[in-house]
């Protein structure tokens, strides 16, 4: 009998939105999709930079909560995104995060003269991606 192995791949990154997140509604179904980036303090005088993207009711709670600045955890799927360059015609590829699940550490975006109970209830949030979300691929 072959002794068969089980990969893993899931990972965990902490830190801040480096820009503004990035929504938009992709393919035939209009499915929600935000995109940002987190910069993590790795001890060093240089950070580690990570590309993150959520889909469905995730990307819509993460694009109305979430702000440039913002401590965050996301959880999810490491991925290769490979494409063709169209000034060079070299194949490129980037390493994306595809969160399953994100924690807001910081307060919210959209009031943030709110009261102080009001953010407390919104700190260390944990949004799963529901399982009945559709993702367009």
């Amino acid at each position: 009998m072959e002794n068969k192995t089980i990969d893993t791949n899931i990972s965990i990154i902490l830190g801040r939105l480096t820009r503004e997140p990035e929504f938009s509604h992709v393919g035939e179904k209009k499915t929600a999709l935000c995109k940002f980036s987190i910069a993590c303090n790795n001890g060093t005088e240089n950070a580690d930079f990570f590309d993150v993207e959520c889909w469905g009711k995730l990307a819509e709670i993460c694009n109305q909560y979430l702000d440039k600045g913002n401590q965050t955890l996301a959880t999810g799927r490491l991925y290769k995104n490979n494409w063709k360059d169209k000034e060079t015609l070299k194949t490129r590829s980037k390493i994306i995060l595809k969160a399953f699940n994100v924690q807001f550490v910081g307060g919210r975006k959209d009031n943030p003269q709110s009261q102080q109970t009001e953010e407390q209830q919104f700190q260390n949030m944990d949004f799963k991606n529901p399982e009945n979300d559709e993702i367009p691929f």
